[in-house]
């Protein structure tokens, strides 16, 4: 079985795959935030544009497959960025569908539980962050282990409760990582320019990094090697 990667050692290994792989990273990353942009730009003038948040789905779970592949072959292509979301379009669609309705139906339950009186409104706004806080974790640590390569062939269902297991196998580390990727997000909305060219691929880098080890280690898979503390 690999060793299992520490907090530090996940950011090392992330930070560098980066840095080797930013020729192929940042364009997609660069696709993925044109796309945002746009997406934000044109929900502006007209509500049924929030149909084009789906658009984000596919781009996120390319990134994501190459990423997964940065990790298993310290190598990843185009051809793997198109993989994410063309092998198992209908799967993927879904996972990403039923997480942007959990992050939008926080986000709403937020804004009107800020303006109602107690005891309803603080609860009602409480509750709905702890629900946005659930869904970034479980993305954190489903994503990786659903587009992972050595995985693809494994029922989608058996992928995603194995990546939850990964959660409650390293709680203290994966918890601190995936706090880790908020922070990055928030910085990248204060830089605009970071989030669009290689935020969103250093995120997807350090989720892989640690959960894809952890989800090897639980199924005993002599599968990758990481660096440790």
């Amino acid at each position: 079985m690999p060793p299992q990667a520490g907090v530090i050692a996940s950011i090392r290994n992330a930070a560098r795959g980066l840095y080797l792989n930013s020729f192929r990273l940042v364009p997609a990353n660069l696709a993925w935030g044109v796309t945002l942009i746009l997406v934000l730009y044109l929900v502006r003038f007209s509500p049924l544009a929030a149909l084009l948040w789906l658009l984000m789905i596919p781009l996120s779970a390319g990134l994501g497959r190459m990423t997964a592949r940065l990790v298993r072959d310290d190598r990843a292509t185009f051809a793997d960025w198109r993989q994410g979301f063309t092998r198992e379009p209908g799967r993927i669609l879904g996972i990403g569908f039923v997480q942007l309705a959990l992050m939008a139906v926080g986000v709403l339950d937020i804004t009107v539980g800020s303006q109602l009186p107690p005891p309803l409104g603080p609860f009602l706004a409480v509750a709905s962050f702890y629900l946005l806080l659930a869904t970034w974790v479980v993305a954190f640590v489903v994503w990786p282990v659903v587009l992972d390569p050595l995985r693809a062939d494994e029922p989608i269902l058996s992928r995603v409760r194995l990546g939850i297991r990964t959660f409650f196998a390293r709680p203290v580390a994966i918890g601190l990582l995936a706090l880790l990727g908020l922070v990055l997000l928030f910085l990248g909305v204060l830089l605009p320019a970071a989030l669009v060219t290689f935020v969103v691929a250093l995120v997807w880098l350090v989720s892989a990094t640690i959960v894809l080890p952890t989800a090897d280690r639980l199924e005993g898979r002599a599968t990758l090697e990481v660096d440790e503390d």
